[in-house]
Order: C-alpha cells, then sequence, then structure tokens
C-alpha cells in the first residue's frame, strides 16, 4: 500500500492531479483517436516536461484546461530551425536588392542601409530616406538596372524594407506550452471547446498565447508513440 501511495505520490506531482471533472477528461477518448485516453495520450507522449490539468468551468459549462510545457530540448530544435530560417530570410533579401542595382556592393553595407534609410512603426507604412538611400548609391557607385524611375526606386526600397523589417523578427529562445481546452457534454461525453471555428489550443510564449495552433496539428503529436 505504501509503495501504491509513494507512485501516486510522484504521478501526482508530475501532472498536478485533481478529480471530478479533471478525471473525467483525463478518462475520456475523442472521435477518432478512440484507442488511447486524453490522459493516457498527453501523459505519454515526448512533448511534455510537465503537465497541468485545471477545472475552469463557468456559467454551466464544464471546462478543463490541460497546460502542457514542453521539453527544453524541443524548444532548443525548434529555435535552431528559425534562426537558419531567419538567416536565409535575410539572404534571399540581400540577394533581391543586388539583383536591381548595377554595380558591387558588400553585404554588410546593405544591412547598414537598411537599418539607416528605413523607419518601420508598427500600424503605418514604412517609410525610406530616398535621398539618404540615393546618396548611398552614389557614394559607392551603384545605378538602378533600368531607367531610374520610380517604378524602379519603388523596385528596389521594397527590398530594402523588407531587409530592415527581418531584423525586427529575429527569433528569441522561448519556452514553449501548449494550452488545451475541453468540454464535458451533458451525455458525459468530451470534445474540444471551439472558439470561432477553432478549437481553443494556444502556442503559449512566456505564458502569452500568441496564435492558434491547429487542434489536430497537436493531437497527432500527443498520440504519437
Amino acid at each position: 500500500m505504501k509503495k501504491v501511495l509513494f507512485f501516486s505520490m510522484l504521478a501526482c506531482a508530475f501532472v498536478a492531479c485533481d478529480g471530478g471533472n479533471v478525471d473525467k477528461v483525463k478518462n475520456a477518448t475523442l472521435r477518432g483517436y478512440d484507442t488511447m485516453t486524453i490522459g493516457a495520450a498527453i501523459e505519454g507522449s515526448k512533448i511534455c516536461a510537465s503537465i497541468k490539468y485545471e477545472d475552469v468551468s463557468k456559467d454551466g459549462l464544464n471546462v478543463v484546461k490541460i497546460t502542457c510545457k514542453e521539453y527544453p530540448e524541443i524548444d532548443k530544435k525548434r529555435h535552431e530551425k528559425w534562426v537558419n530560417d531567419y538567416k536565409n530570410s535575410i539572404n534571399q533579401h540581400i540577394k533581391s536588392i543586388k539583383n536591381s542595382l548595377k554595380g558591387e556592393v558588400s553585404d554588410d553595407d546593405l544591412i547598414m542601409a537598411a537599418k539607416k534609410y528605413t523607419t518601420i512603426k508598427k500600424g503605418n507604412f514604412p517609410k525610406v530616406d530616398i535621398k539618404g538611400w540615393e546618396k548611398f548609391m552614389q557614394e559607392r557607385g551603384l545605378a538602378y538596372k533600368s531607367n531610374g524611375d520610380k517604378f524602379t526606386l519603388t523596385y528596389t526600397t521594397s527590398p530594402l524594407v523588407s531587409l530592415a523589417d527581418s531584423f525586427k523578427r529575429e527569433p528569441k529562445l522561448v519556452p514553449v506550452s501548449y494550452e488545451l481546452n475541453f468540454v464535458i457534454k451533458p451525455d458525459g461525453s468530451v470534445e474540444p471547446k471551439m472558439v470561432d471555428k477553432e478549437v481553443e489550443i494556444f502556442m503559449m510564449y512566456n505564458e502569452e498565447p500568441v496564435e492558434y495552433v491547429y487542434y489536430y496539428d497537436i493531437l497527432e503529436e500527443f498520440y504519437k508513440r
């Protein structure tokens, strides 16, 4: 009996044990995934370093929220991919600018120009210091590949803005967690809580929900064995 109690306490420490509605959700199965309970899928997955169950029922609606905090190794692997994508994006913008100009210019100079001659503010259209950009080109003996009309100017400054905007999106290594909400229906069945035709599963960055994650994409990961 002591051994059973000991292991039960360890399990509770890992998943934040509760009863009532929490147990109903943990022991329920979902349509299309009826070979494994919700609790078994999440607790046996290779994603969650820690799991928390909460009864967040309100206004007669029985809802259980499950929060899964990812293993740091997964966070690191995702971050490495983001960094690689980020570098590729910058290289593409630099290549696009070079393709629109005659003459040789270094990557570092273009990065400096993007930061110096563009202004990007949230909610406003990006602004380019055209005179500064043209002076930059003149000093380096650069010219537009076509006749220098407004269309060509836009053609060259657009990737310049994109390059500058990229530096505001440098990926940071942040802990990620998933928040899943399930509703217990009057007949005892359990289903995801729907919000605007999407399932309410947040991918959390530093505990701030920033975007929806498709429900079935996450479920596939939880049910993998």
